[in-house]
């Protein structure tokens, strides 16, 4: 009884709907309204379709039949449907603005380059505006695309973005023209100009990411900071400001603000494992082992966890566990292994000279996906250098170094490669920037001692007394 009032219902609506009515239609529109909501709610969409199709040749402008249909070709996922759906929205501008806009963006999403062009011609320059800019960033357009944001800047925030774009994404928009156009402060004065930027969190995010990325600290703390006052549960402004920490080696402040971000998705494992390698840099290692382990139990499908847990165990020196840990996970995940994990063990093998042919099959596979990285480059290097390889020890790891100068980790290892090579006051130079960057790596402490030890021990002439 109540499908059939409902049904009725609708076909009141399509009778008013309805441009030249006389008795004969108007009850075929009754009969077919009817139809097609019942073949609806007994979910045969196909039936449905067919009969709302048929209602909209009877009336092009029948509204109400276009609506069904749009509904019925998402549930269909009839593209062809909601290519012809859409099209209506945009000739019958502005009766669904929402709709016109879930058009061009489903449009633009499936590569349909020249409908979204022909449909924003067809269209007033103040609709879809966030579109239009990404369109322009999309084509390397970046002067049009800064023109056009000074342009829609005079307008109001909301008019912009309607009822169908996310204030989020139009800050992004901004953020991204600074970035590829090498425009930075230009994009935080075009955020300024803004009325709705000063009480936005959204907005004081982007300027945040904007000073930093300029390099003027203090400014961007205190846009983060003024984000969070705005809204004291902003995740990404509080991972933000946790990697700010930890870059700065501020590592207490890092753990704090990672927590935050914790308690705000307790069950997110990416935002539980930058808690992990911060509590670890803090040297709360007990604690980061146990967040690690704990990770892996909850999210045993998450491979980095698994190399973070690696990681971890091999610079606690469990270096057994630490080859248990990785070697569990790659017979887990086969031959989808991360190339992180690969390369990790492929480098704990090397460091305990064991299975050394199979430490370089393990690395070859991870540089196969990232041929540049210089973590893989420097684990290959420093393989064939425990190898006795020397030659092609320096060409890997000469390149890892011009990848990532500032690691430790690969300045330790040029420092073997040239000591071996005879270049001892070569090898201290690599070693003490090592030490600058990593001052807790307690082998280059060594290393340098025994040059120092070396350096005291008097050379011995042919000529001294036996």
């Amino acid at each position: 009884m109540i499908r059939v009032t409902l049904c009725l219902l609708l076909a009141l609506c399509l009778r008013q709907a309805w441009a030249t009515p006389d008795a004969d239609t108007l009850d075929r529109i009754d009969r077919l309204a009817i139809t097609a909501s019942l073949s609806e709610m007994e979910q045969d969409y196909e039936r449905a379709a067919g009969i709302w199709r048929h209602l909209l040749q009877l009336d092009p402008e029948c509204a109400q039949a276009v609506d069904a249909l749009w509904d019925l070709a998402l549930e269909l996922r009839d593209e062809n449907l909601l290519l012809s759906c859409g099209k209506w929205y945009s000739s019958h501008w502005p009766y669904n603005p929402e709709r016109t806009a879930d058009y061009v963006d489903f449009c633009y999403r499936s590569g349909r380059s020249q409908q979204v062009d022909e449909t924003l011609d067809s269209l007033p320059d103040s609709t879809c505006i966030p579109l239009r800019v990404q369109l322009l960033l999309d084509r390397d357009r970046l002067r049009e695309a800064g023109k056009a944001l000074g342009r829609y800047s005079r307008q109001p925030l909301s008019r912009i973005l309607g009822d169908y774009y996310q204030e989020d994404y139009f800050w992004e928009l901004i953020f991204e023209w600074g970035r590829r156009a090498e425009r930075l402060s230009a994009a935080i004065k075009l955020i300024d100009r803004f009325a709705a930027a000063e009480s936005s969190a959204a907005a004081q995010m982007t300027r945040a990411r904007l000073y930093y990325l300029l390099e003027r600290e203090d400014a961007g703390r205190g846009a983060l900071e003024k984000a969070l006052k705005l809204n004291p549960d902003y995740l990404e402004a509080w991972l933000l400001l946790g990697r700010i920490h930890l870059y700065r080696k501020e590592y207490e402040q890092s753990v704090q603000a990672y927590q935050r971000a914790a308690d705000l998705v307790p069950d997110d494992p990416e935002v539980l494992r930058y808690l992990a390698i911060a509590l670890s840099y803090a040297g709360r290692s007990a604690e980061a082992g146990e967040l690690h382990a704990t990770l892996v139990s909850r999210f045993p499908m998450v491979q980095s966890l698994w190399a973070d847990y690696g990681t971890w165990l091999d610079r606690a020196g469990n270096f057994e566990k630490a080859r248990i840990v990785y070697e569990k996970a790659i017979e887990a995940f086969g031959q989808e292994s991360s190339p992180a994990l690969l390369n990790n063990l492929a480098f704990l093998l090397a460091n305990q000279g064991v299975e050394m042919d199979r430490a370089l099959m393990l690395v070859t596979r991870a540089l196969d996906t990232d041929p540049v990285s210089a973590s893989f480059l420097d684990t290959k290097g420093w393989i064939f250098f425990r190898m006795g390889r020397m030659q092609e020890a320096r060409a890997y790891l000469e390149q890892a170094f011009r990848q990532m100068p500032e690691s430790g980790e690969i300045q330790y290892h040029m420092g073997e490669l040239e000591l071996q090579a005879g270049n001892v006051d070569l090898a201290r130079e690599y070693w003490e920037r090592a030490l600058k960057l990593e001052p807790g790596m307690k082998v280059i402490h060594e290393r340098l001692e025994s040059l120092e030890e070396q350096d005291s021990v008097p050379v011995r002439s042919e000529h001294d007394p036996k």
